[in-house]
């Protein structure tokens, strides 16, 4: 009964992480308000879009003194978001840990 929904379920997250992301969204040079409030209308556009997968780049705080700040907003807003599902760091052509993959809900 409740395995093959599951298992749909899995192999479509599995096809999402694999395709390339329909939309994305650049944060460098915002301040942390500025980037959360842009993240948060971007993922409600993407949804209401009816996308399903997205990039955010958000950089790797080389220019912050060790740690992003964005990478910290970005957190908080995807744990907050009724958009964002699974999500995950880019590959390291795709921008690694200066950017995510979000699949949308």
């Amino acid at each position: 009964c409740c395995s093959e929904g599951r298992s749909a379920s899995l192999r479509s997250i599995s096809q999402l992480k694999k395709m390339e992301p329909q939309a994305e969204i650049d944060l460098h040079g915002l301040s942390a308000p500025e980037a959360e409030k842009a993240l948060h209308e971007f993922l409600a556009g993407c949804k209401s879009r009816k996308l399903k997968k997205v990039r955010i780049i958000h950089g790797k705080g080389i220019h912050s003194g060790g740690s992003s700040v964005l990478d910290k907003v970005v957190d908080n807003v995807l744990m907050e978001s009724p958009y964002a599902g699974t999500s995950g760091y880019s590959k390291n052509r795709d921008g690694g840990t200066g950017s995510r993959w979000v699949i949308l809900k």
